[in-house]
């Protein structure tokens, strides 16, 4: 099974979705149990969103390093941190090359390609 690109339809939706949620955030930080519903709800939602990139073809979605650095950067109360976890995946999602560039300098790809060049 291929991966299958995120259109504009679906990011729009996708977007609106997580501006709703990120809305509700704000609208019940103001009350003030804010902090006790919203994590429960972005963690749901965040799961919905991981589902939907496997459904697309993302297996990559599930690594570890990338699942806790979307999950980590929600916690970021000054920006819309889960629009922009979900549009970054999506560009990593679409643009496969970029995403595999940015996974290897994790992994430190850049330093041992280095470290051959410099043995020959």
């Amino acid at each position: 099974m291929g991966v299958n690109k995120f259109t504009a339809a679906e990011i729009l939706l996708g977007s609106c979705l997580t501006l709703l949620v990120e809305f509700a955030n704000w609208l019940l930080d103001l009350i003030g149990v804010g902090f006790v519903i919203m994590p429960v709800l972005k963690a749901m939602v965040w799961i919905m969103f991981t589902m939907w990139f496997i459904a697309k073809g993302d297996k990559f979605i599930t690594k570890p390093a990338r699942a806790i650095t979307s999950y980590v950067s929600q916690a970021l109360p000054i920006v819309p941190a889960l629009l922009l976890a979900f549009l970054i995946n999506v560009y990593m999602h679409n643009h496969p090359k970029i995403a595999k560039m940015a996974g290897g300098l994790g992994k430190g790809t850049v330093s041992g390609a280095v470290t051959k060049t410099a043995i020959k």
